[in-house]
């Protein structure tokens, strides 16, 4: 971070007499905005027209690019949001900041001020090399030479004229009290999440040329990724590998009967997380993730070509060792095709939420980790049997947020009934035995029923949901006859209106280790398409809904990896010469 001081002169020009590109143009913005959350030592002088015009009449707003001494915004690619909400949204800063050090200028700006050259410290605009909008601050100025025009002097009234008294404050108008603004979002915290995902995804070494596809792609590049994934498993014969029957060609065709139901597939997150972060969660993923062990040996990959990819490790594990905090929660919900143990296809799509809890079953995981440092916090401060109860209240809220994904998607798809299994409550509790956790019926008792419990009461009172839930209360464990696929083959229900629930992890592809992998997830994974539904290299028309605290959908976002609209350059016009 930069200590130095800027002095920086924003200004309009009119986009028809100007050739910068409009993706320019929304890149130096971008510049300029995290600029100024990132220096304190800004004075920042806005032109009149900034606070006036709207980007309609094709105002725009010039800057300098910060380059040299914001090493971290040099490979940025990218744009920001809709170009007027930036406008708006600065527009709306500076009129609510009363601050000495900002100010807005009503004349325009003058091309005389002094600039030191070749200072390195000063940077221009590529494309208007000739006016210098930044200068250091410190820099002398040099007034000009010619005099200010003096006002006329105004004659002397007489002694005998009577002086008009101005008006007293009680007897002007009184002016109509001006609406308050909105509150807007914290910008910088906008900002730093969206750099921290970016430096993740550097850390992550992504190597692997497999395209990201977007929803103007042929489905025949997600076809071809997940061919090239499923190509880095040692043996043909490998049990850890999705169905090969998801790898057939008309399923990937729309139209076709066989076609997977790409388009209905949702990520469901957290209103407070980085919708990057959450997008990053579903790109960089493993294959296989078993107790922190992605397999990357040689019986069961090709190790050349596994270390050549990014699936030797997951976004939610690198995010983990950069920041030292959790990366968001999510839940994809799918309309599986699926098989029965004998192979044959049943013959409904089955909805299905894949949930994702917390894994505390080996010392390597973050969520492990990280409770582990809460913890060393707490003990000096609250002793051994607080602390523990902390803890537990705080993995309880969590679990608590995420049944309200699996609730919130139920009455999206307008379900009414769950078909509930003890999410987290497997293998992933081995090291809660630290928190007074020892046995699966007390994670039942202190995490599955409360949480869950707490979770329901989302639900309007208008709405009537069924919940079978597959656990014994006496001893937190599983009832065998709800077992996948069987259950939902031979149990009582209407596929049309049933949500089941899967055990998914934070790291793997939906599936994990599927016919090598004796979980919950692994019989999903074995009999089902949604490997392929659930993961963006394979899935470019995902939707991501945001639920807030209280498990209300308040955002939509339709399609998952889109590119930025292209936009024509302004027409240059050359005027007439008379």
């Amino acid at each position: 971070m930069s200590s130095k001081s800027y002095i920086i002169l924003v200004g309009v020009l009119n986009v028809k007499r100007c050739k910068i590109d409009i993706q320019y143009r929304e890149m130096i913005f971008s510049y300029l905005d995290k600029f100024i959350n990132h220096n304190d030592n800004t004075i920042i002088l806005f032109h009149k027209h900034l606070m006036d015009k709207n980007d309609e009449e094709g105002y725009m707003v010039l800057y300098s690019i910060i380059k040299d001494n914001y090493k971290d915004f040099e490979n940025d690619n990218t744009l920001p949001q809709a170009f007027e909400n930036k406008i708006n949204a600065l527009r709306n800063k500076i009129k609510n900041v009363n601050h000495p050090e900002i100010s807005i200028m009503g004349n325009p700006i003058p091309y005389s001020i002094p600039h030191i050259q070749n200072n390195k410290d000063t940077v221009e605009s590529t494309s208007l090399q000739k006016q210098k909008w930044l200068i250091p601050y410190g820099t002398p100025y040099k007034p000009s030479r010619r005099k200010p025009p003096q006002p006329p002097q105004l004659p002397q009234p007489k002694q005998h004229q009577q002086q008009v008294q101005p008006p007293q404050p009680s007897q002007l108008p009184q002016l109509p009290q001006l609406p308050q603004l909105p509150q807007l979002p914290q910008l910088q915290q906008i900002q730093q999440s969206e750099l921290i995902s970016h430096k993740v995804v550097q850390a992550l070494n992504v190597s692997n040329k497999s395209p990201l596809p977007t929803k103007g792609d042929n489905l025949q590049i997600c076809l071809n990724n997940a061919i090239n994934m499923q190509k880095l498993y040692r043996y043909g014969f490998s049990p850890y590998k999705f169905p090969d029957w998801v790898l057939q060609e008309e399923r990937w065709k729309k139209g076709k009967m066989e076609y997977h139901a790409f388009e209905e597939t949702i990520v469901y997150y957290d209103t407070g997380d980085n919708l990057e972060d959450v997008k990053n969660m579903v790109r960089y993923r493993q294959p296989v993730n078993i107790a922190m062990n992605s397999g990357n040996n040689d019986s069961v990959y090709k190790e050349a070509e596994f270390k050549n990819t990014f699936y030797n490790t997951s976004y939610y594990i690198k995010y983990y060792e950069l920041t030292k905090k959790l990366a968001p929660n999510i839940a994809i919900y799918c309309h599986a095709t699926m098989t029965k143990t004998d192979g044959n296809f049943i013959p409904q799509k089955v909805h299905v939420i894949n949930l994702v809890g917390y894994g505390f079953d080996t010392n390597l995981q973050p969520d492990n980790m990280y409770y582990d440092n809460y913890y060393k916090s707490l003990i000096n401060t609250d002793g051994q049997d607080k602390a523990n109860q902390k803890i537990i209240d705080d993995i309880m809220q969590k679990y608590t947020k995420m049944w309200h994904k699996a609730i919130d998607a139920a009455l999206d798809k307008d379900l009414n009934k769950i078909i509930v299994y003890n999410v987290g409550g497997g293998a992933f509790t081995t090291n809660l035995n630290k928190y007074g956790i020892t046995t699966p019926k007390q994670f039942y008792d202190k995490i599955f029923n409360p949480s869950f419990n707490n979770a329901k009461n989302i639900v309007p009172k208008n709405k009537k949901i069924e919940y079978i839930i597959s656990i014994i209360p006496e001893t937190g464990k599983e009832i065998p006859e709800t077992r996948i696929p069987n259950y939902i083959v031979n149990g009582d229900h209407d596929l049309n209106k049933t949500l089941f629930v899967n055990a998914w992890d934070p790291h793997s592809i939906i599936g994990n280790g599927n016919e090598g992998d004796p979980t919950l997830d692994g019989f999903f994974g074995k009999h089902s398409n949604m490997s392929v539904l659930g993961w963006a290299y394979t899935n470019p028309y995902i939707q991501y809904k945001a639920i807030d605290n209280n498990g209300n959908i308040v955002h939509i976002q339709s399609g998952g990896n889109n590119k930025p609209k292209r936009t024509r350059k302004p027409k240059i016009v050359p005027k007439k010469l008379h």
